[in-house]
């Protein structure tokens, strides 16, 4: 009998003791995930703020969806222009002299594949639209204008849920360690992280 009850204790307190281990242990490895999901976000989000730019210098406004941006990235062209000012001397009649004038002359150089300028050969930019480490989830993207001054400013913000990027850990170190990541703002005029 005190044998079973040894025998009973023992695989009870093994039992305590890796629970207590696990328990200590949850945490440290639920970081270690984070860090490494957060860090593939972040450097998508990154190529996300590249192509979005890129769309604006050529169309003037930030692209409001996926399915828009990704073929324009594929086939679009920046323009390799050199600016230079110069004086020209001109003769006005109603002086009756030669007067110099201040120009800006904007020469086109050449043209330049976005797709080749922003990413490596091998970028897939069908997975652009994709949250990394997930089945196929897709980020939030929206664009709006800003009045401010009398100006129109384009915005736009670029969102991953925290649910969505930590998937499969513990729902109560999601909820109690962690944010969503956005990029940019829809009521301000920035295109940072909050990370």
């Amino acid at each position: 009998m005190k044998y079973v009850i040894r025998l009973v204790l023992a695989v009870v307190i093994g039992f305590l003791g890796y629970a207590l281990y696990d328990s200590i242990m949850e945490p440290v490895r639920f970081k270690r995930v984070k860090k490494v999901r957060y860090a593939a976000v972040i450097e998508r989000m990154d190529d996300i703020r590249k192509s979005q730019m890129a769309f604006k210098e050529v169309n003037h406004r930030f692209s409001n969806n996926f399915d828009e941006l990704i073929p324009f990235l594929d086939t679009a062209q920046f323009t390799i222009t050199q600016r230079r000012d110069t004086t020209v001397i001109k003769y006005v009649k109603e002086y009756r002299e030669n007067q110099a004038f201040e120009m800006t002359l904007i020469d086109t150089l050449g043209y330049a594949s976005i797709k080749d300028s922003l990413f490596v050969p091998s970028y897939d930019l069908s997975q652009l639209k994709y949250i990394p480490k997930t089945e196929n989830e897709v980020f939030g993207l929206k664009t709006s204008s800003l009045k401010k001054t009398g100006t129109t400013i384009q915005v736009m913000e670029v969102t991953a849920k925290r649910e969505v990027v930590l998937h499969g850990q513990n729902q109560r170190l999601i909820e109690n360690t962690t944010k969503d990541l956005i990029l940019g703002s829809l009521t301000e005029a920035h295109l940072n992280g909050n990370w």
